[in-house]
Formats: C-alpha cells, sequence, structure tokens
C-alpha cells in the first residue's frame, strides 16, 4: 500500500468500509429471502405478491446502506487524497533544502 502509516490507515479505514457495506448488503437480501419465504408459507397470499414486497423493501433497504457507506468512503478519499498531497509537498520541501 502507502509507505506512510496515516494513509495506510485511511486505506484500510477504505477497505473495511467497503466490506461493511457488501456484507450488509447481502445480509439485507438473505433476510428478503427468508421472511417472503416465511410469509409465503404461512399466510395464503399470492407468491409473486409477497417477493415484489420484500424485493421492494429490500431495494430501498440496499439504497440507504449504499447511500450512508458512499458518503462515508468520499470521506475517506478526500482525506486520502489531501494526506498525498501534503506527503507530496512535504517530499519536494525536503528535496529543495
Amino acid at each position: 500500500m502507502a509507505e506512510d502509516p496515516k494513509l495506510n490507515n485511511l486505506f484500510n479505514k477504505l477497505d473495511n468500509n467497503r466490506r461493511k457495506r457488501v456484507t450488509l448488503q447481502i445480509m439485507v437480501w438473505i433476510l428478503v429471502f427468508f421472511l417472503s419465504l416465511s410469509i409465503n408459507s404461512y399466510w395464503y397470499v399470492n407468491p409473486i405478491i409477497v417477493i415484489i414486497v420484500w424485493s421492494t423493501i429490500g431495494i430501498i433497504v440496499t439504497f440507504i446502506i449504499n447511500y450512508y457507506y458512499k458518503k462515508e468512503e468520499i470521506q475517506i478519499l478526500i482525506q486520502i487524497k489531501q494526506s498525498a498531497l501534503f506527503n507530496k509537498k512535504d517530499k519536494k520541501e525536503t528535496k529543495t533544502m
């Protein structure tokens, strides 16, 4: 990764953020799948309606998860960019001295 510990920490934070987001999305879709199966087996409802309702709920929750974690990712990427620019300036100053 990077030789700077701060940059390395930010890259790890970014990677962990992406892993959490994907894990949450998978958990939501597994939950949607099992809820649609359980409701369909206990209630005598049209299975297509149950699947459409739970899929819509899953899509909405997935968008909320994406929005929250993408917002965090953008902040981390801005910090990485600022840190990289600061390190670049610092290296140039040490070369000129």
